[in-house]
């Protein structure tokens, strides 16, 4: 059985359709990419995965359960960070635990033995302000993480870096998905980025078709 299973995905907004019929399946730990070019729909199917959208028509499961337009079943990274800026980096990265019901104190201790796997060790009392883009997608891959669910979707998550920043961010994401094996779907523009990460890609355009 399939991980994700997303089956014969419609949708459309005032009457122009963003995606015609999409079917694709990920495997348990797998990470998968879909490339296209801005306006094709890569955003919405990651929306509709997420259950932040309704489809017009399919549906989407995980580990064979109907989770169709139902929110808080994978975790779900966009492309802008939306870091809290008034929180510091300690609260931002420890929201997600805090809504599903932890303690404040307890969600700290929980993330903090975190911070080092993911890099960002000594930026707990900082503000988002104060760090580095690439810092704060570190922070935002750890807030995502945080919210503990086997799989992944990442909207363009390294689109704003500049390019030294963004070679090194990949050489780094390449340790994270070798060392907490979750299944991903990484949304990219960028071919070299998806045949870096993904063991299948998957071209969404007015036909979807996989290589």
């Amino acid at each position: 059985m399939s991980k994700i299973e997303i089956k014969n995905i419609t949708k459309s907004y005032g009457g122009r359709c963003v995606l015609d019929n999409v079917s694709l399946s990920v495997n348990a730990n797998e990470t998968i990419a879909i490339l296209g070019q801005s306006g094709c729909g890569k955003t919405t199917l990651l929306k509709l995965i997420a259950g932040l959208e309704r489809p017009d028509n399919g549906q989407i499961f995980i580990d064979g359960v109907d989770v169709t337009n139902i929110p808080g079943k994978v975790g779900y990274m966009p492309q802008d960070s939306l870091l809290v800026p008034y929180k510091t980096v300690l609260e931002n990265v420890t929201l997600p635990l805090i809504l599903s019901g932890r303690k404040k104190s307890e969600a700290a201790l929980y993330a903090k033995k975190y911070f080092k796997d993911f890099f960002t060790s000594g930026t707990e009392n900082k503000y988002p302000h104060e760090l580095s883009g690439g810092m704060r997608q570190r922070v935002a891959f750890l807030r995502t993480y945080m919210q503990n669910k086997d799989v992944l979707v990442l909207d363009e998550p390294f689109s704003a870096l500049d390019n030294v920043t963004k070679t090194s961010m990949h050489k780094w994401y390449l340790n994270v998905i070798n060392r907490f094996k979750k299944t991903t779907l990484l949304v990219t523009h960028d071919i070299e980025e998806a045949l870096l990460f993904a063991s299948t890609i998957y071209i969404l355009s007015s036909t979807t078709h996989k290589f």
